[in-house]
């Protein structure tokens, strides 16, 4: 089969396959400081073939990331070029602990998000807004309760949704993925969740299959995710997967647990690359206590990326010092020169084009400027007591002493308690001084839900 080409964000990609099994893909474009009191304010304020069927279903969507404002015209840089970084762990449940996983970073955000275990379902990921980052892929459970695949991508990052789904089955492979665009390059990244109980002849025959297809020699593959296969110890399952994932040059980058407790030490969570490609690299664990598994970390020094960028709007400066010009100089207007006009139409030509004129000088359009990771309810109190509950996680888990446990669970309950009221309070102090209190609380659930409008277009 020939090789097709598809132009991707202003540049041409070829595909084609190594291995056999290689099928025409669709595509789908998308138009893509409150006083509040906190916990330490005390001390300071699953077999396939390569010619299964579903593969000729597998579908690419590119989407453009979310914008700030419909009338977003660029962005300026905020720091210099930085690392490509991606960050990956078994979370456990994502819906609360958002806040807390934004609160892991004070700069340098990572690029990419892989979580697994979300334990949501469609309808609640779409509605999960993770300030600062579009959902570029994900995978929920049909049938059963938890489980779960997403990837999230820094808002400003161009990329294409790859629809994973046909192979997914619950509790033996859940699987999603995104491919980027960085400057001439090309990542594919897949997040991976392979449950302890799971179908392993269905995981690695599936997960062949996929590759077959996503193989390619410009396409640099990285696959993160909780595989439940402890890379710490040499087992018939390690040498199942080791074989399959080298055929693709693609090696285990974690040398370290990631999962601790009291009596146990594994690395069930991993990340595969190939390492000659990414020759630069670093992985380290991030040790967080937002789940029982630590996060990894994986930085491309090789790969730079725009960092945190600003984004702008325009908008007209409307207040009471700018209406009280407009209205001053509209009594200041003879119109005179309207009435020396013979006809009706030019008569409301020569009426608009004077008010027009003193109302874009009475209110002048304003760039406003913006941080796409702004949290500005977050006090000092709740940045020392999420710290200190990343101590106290450390703690716990290498004894066993029930009453620490039992402080540790309270103290997790009491600062997720405390950081939805300080949401609370920050949103009421917004509308509370806002002097239109239906648009503040519009612009808020605007703000919080992120939501866009995208248009689809499927291309054969």
């Amino acid at each position: 089969m020939g090789i097709k080409t598809m132009k991707v964000h202003g540049s041409t990609t070829s595909r084609a396959s190594k291995h056999k099994g290689y099928s025409n893909i669709k595509n789908i474009e998308h138009n893509n400081n409150f006083r509040q009191t906190s916990i330490d304010d005390n001390n300071s304020s699953d077999t396939q073939q390569n010619n299964d069927p579903r593969l000729h279903n597998l579908k690419v969507g590119t989407i453009h990331a979310n914008k700030d404002h419909p009338r977003n015209a660029s962005t300026r840089n905020m720091n210099n070029n930085t690392d490509l970084v991606i960050f990956h762990q078994n979370i456990r449940g994502l819906y609360n602990k958002v806040d807390e996983l934004l609160d892991l970073w004070t700069k340098d955000f990572p690029h990419i998000l892989c979580l697994t275990e979300h334990h949501l379902y469609d309808h609640e990921i779409n509605s999960t807004y993770v300030n600062g980052y579009t959902l570029g892929a994900k995978y929920c459970r049909k049938r059963r309760k938890y489980g779960g695949v997403s990837i999230l991508v820094r808002e400003g990052l161009a990329f294409s949704t790859i629809m994973l789904d046909e192979f997914c089955r619950d509790q033996d492979l859940e699987i999603c993925a995104v491919k980027l665009h960085i400057s001439s390059m090309v990542f594919c990244i897949l997040c991976v969740y392979r449950p302890p109980s799971g179908n392993i002849s269905y995981f690695l025959n599936s997960l062949e299959t996929i590759l077959n297809q996503l193989f390619m020699n410009p396409i640099n593959l990285i696959i993160c995710g909780d595989f439940n296969i402890n890379y710490l110890v040499n087992t018939n399952t390690k040498l199942q997967l080791d074989s399959l994932l080298l055929s693709y040059d693609l090696y285990s980058t974690v040398d370290f647990p990631t999962r601790i407790s009291n009596h146990s030490s594994t690395a069930i969570d991993n990340i595969f690359m190939d390492k000659f490609k990414n020759a630069n690299f670093t992985i380290k664990p991030l040790p967080n206590g937002l789940s029982d598994h630590d996060a990894q970390i994986l930085t491309l020094h090789d790969i730079k990326i725009q960092n945190l960028k600003a984004y702008h709007y325009t908008k007209r400066l409307i207040n009471d010092s700018t209406i009280s010009e407009f209205q001053l100089n509209l009594s200041y207007e003879s119109w005179e020169e309207i009435f020396t006009e013979e006809t009706v139409d030019s008569i409301f030509n020569s009426f608009l084009n004077t008010y027009l004129r003193i109302f874009y000088h009475s209110f002048p359009l304003k760039k406003v400027y913006h941080s796409q990771l702004n949290k500005a309810w977050v006090t000092t109190g709740i940045k020392i007591s999420s710290q200190h509950k990343r101590d106290l996680y450390l703690l716990c888990r290498s004894t066993n002493n029930p009453k620490l446990k039992n402080y540790y669970k309270t103290y997790c309950r009491i600062l997720s308690d405390v950081i939805k009221t300080a949401k609370k309070l920050y949103y009421n102090k917004l509308i509370t001084k806002s002097n239109n209190k239906t648009k503040a609380l519009w612009n808020i659930v605007k703000m919080t839900t992120k939501k866009s409008k995208a248009m689809i277009m499927v291309l054969h």
